[in-house]
């Protein structure tokens, strides 16, 4: 049964622009930022938009915040979500793509 659907784009230019700013790394776990590989603000920008269409999907944003979600991938690149504990669900299914200036994800929470 799905719980929730979430969706959200992001520019990536707005991402480059903010990368400097305090606090922007808060948003990004330890492993996030391991992950990024040089790839700067276009994987910091899928992250952001993940993270969000996850808190949409998620619907109940009191007992979530947005460092409480951690986007990873598998071995073959495809997007994963980790949660802190303080939200149960069976199944995260997350699609990330980007443009030359956008970067989006589309969430279906089971």
């Amino acid at each position: 049964m799905i719980k929730g659907i979430g969706i959200d784009t992001i520019d990536i230019e707005r991402v480059r622009s903010s990368l400097n700013l305090p606090g922007f790394m808060n948003w990004f776990s330890s492993k996030e930022i391991g992950n990024a590989h040089g790839l700067t603000e276009v994987y910091y920008a899928t992250r952001i938009a993940g993270k969000e269409a996850v808190y949409k999907a998620l619907g109940n944003k009191d007992q979530i915040s947005i460092q409480d979600i951690e986007i990873l991938n598998d071995d073959n690149g495809c997007p994963y979500v980790l949660m802190k504990d303080c939200y149960q669900c069976d199944k995260i299914h997350l699609s990330i793509t980007t443009s030359t200036n956008l970067a989006s994800a589309f969430c279906v929470i089971e």
